[in-house]
């Protein structure tokens, strides 16, 4: 009787207010892209001042340039470097991670890079066009990538979950230093939820720091094994002659990455492990792993 009648109402209600939620959330969505439309006519706007070009090949690296910057602002942030920007990362509002995006593309396509600096990094090239091309990197202005700049631990974290397709999710992190509503927070909270990142302390995650090769081949392995993939790996492959100078708690990871051929040593045959990452080099460690996963 009465119970019966107050469930119903209960129900009606709990209904009411989701429709009100979705009708909110489609008129934002909508709200959005009308801003990203402006935003593009903008950018249009502006490269037709430009004109007339003084080459085919100025004009094309400036449609590049601005179709790059487009798909960064329909992604997941924007701004300058590997993860610049404020994450647009759903409603989440401090709950479990509750959802891992499968990659819709597990064997990369090549892209052309929008990036007029690579000429130094010919073996990074197609790497980096492609991770651009998905809005994994971007550019840190005037159509330039800094290849040889080093890449910091948040901005490689940034870069491994949006190609490997996880849900970002906002919520606060344990770390003193993961500053509130900075653009990486809910990176490094997803990651931590998801269990796939430590700090370099109980407190500190090491926002800032330069990751080293060995730090980045750990992380990259345990993002990519959060989605239950794998590395194809050759058994008994070449490994650097440096691998005794791995720590322990990085050294499985380094040999599976050599023996799946993702990475390879330098003109010495080494691996550098406790040296500072590059951008060239986080592209193409993440675009060799994205090829060699099943």
């Amino acid at each position: 009787g009465s119970e019966m009648c107050i469930r119903d109402r209960v129900k009606a209600t709990v209904r009411e207010i989701d429709d009100q939620v979705k009708a909110y959330e489609a008129a934002r969505k909508e709200e959005k892209l009308r801003a990203i439309q402006e935003q593009y006519r903008a950018m249009i706007g502006d490269l037709a001042e430009l004109a007339p070009f003084d080459s085919l090949d100025a004009f094309r690296q400036g449609f590049l340039s601005a179709r790059s910057w487009v798909k960064a602002q329909q992604g997941s942030g924007t701004g300058g470097g590997a993860g610049g920007g404020r994450v647009s990362s759903g409603t989440g509002s401090g709950g479990p991670v509750t959802a891992v995006q499968e990659p819709q593309n597990m064997e990369p396509s090549p892209a052309e890079s929008p990036f007029m600096d690579l000429a130094a990094v010919p073996w990074a090239r197609e790497s980096i066009a492609y991770l651009a091309s998905v809005g994994a990197v971007s550019g840190v202005g005037d159509g330039r990538f800094e290849p040889m700049g080093p890449v910091k631990r948040e901005e490689f974290l940034k870069m491994a979950l949006n190609v490997f397709g996880y849900t970002v999710r906002s919520g606060r992190t344990p770390f003193a230093d993961v500053e509130r509503d900075a653009w990486y927070e809910n990176y490094v909270y997803t990651a931590c939820s998801e269990a796939v990142v430590n700090g370099v302390s109980e407190t500190l995650f090491g926002v800032g720091d330069p990751i080293t090769r060995q730090d980045a081949a750990v992380l990259l392995t345990r993002i990519f094994s959060g989605v239950d993939k794998r590395l194809d790996v050759t058994p008994g492959g070449a490994l650097p002659g440096d691998l005794s100078q791995t720590a322990d708690y990085a050294a499985a990871a380094v040999t599976a990455m050599f023996k799946a051929g993702v990475l390879s040593g330098d003109e010495n045959g080494d691996f550098q492990p406790q040296s500072q990452l590059t951008r060239a080099e986080a592209a193409k460690m993440i675009y060799g792993v994205l090829n060699s996963v099943r």
